[in-house]
């Protein structure tokens, strides 16, 4: 049992559904480099990779904050997977949280990638 203002690792998805739950119409989403991602990553952007975005966003919307986040010039082309998959730029993030959201804290995991480490697997 945790002390009186000392979180356990097992208040945390009890903490994440709290937050959830003050956000209505926010999706909790998390940003993961893929191991073979190439390119620098700001220290600001390695350290804050976690998002609360409109559940009116689609996978274009996210991938601007993505390059902004990592301080990419739009000639640069990324990839998001989710769950293993790309999906097309007007795919909907409402539709990708409801199916593949985590079972154990609410959050939507999106890998980023370069297209050019994709195409090399």
């Amino acid at each position: 049992m945790a002390s009186k203002g000392v979180s356990s690792p097992t208040d945390a998805p009890d903490k994440q559904k709290i937050i959830i739950g003050e956000h209505p119409g926010k999706l909790p989403i998390q940003l993961i480099r893929s191991p073979s991602f190439k390119l620098p990553v700001p220290e600001k952007s390695a350290k804050y990779c976690r998002f609360m975005i409109p559940d009116s966003f689609c996978i274009d919307d996210v991938l601007t904050i993505v390059k902004r986040c990592l301080e990419v010039d739009n000639t640069t082309a990324l990839l998001l997977f989710v769950d293993g998959n790309s999906y097309t730029s007007e795919t909907s993030m409402k539709e990708l949280y409801d199916k593949y959201k985590s079972d154990d804290d609410d959050i939507l995991y999106i890998t980023y990638a370069t297209a050019t480490e994709c195409a090399k697997n």
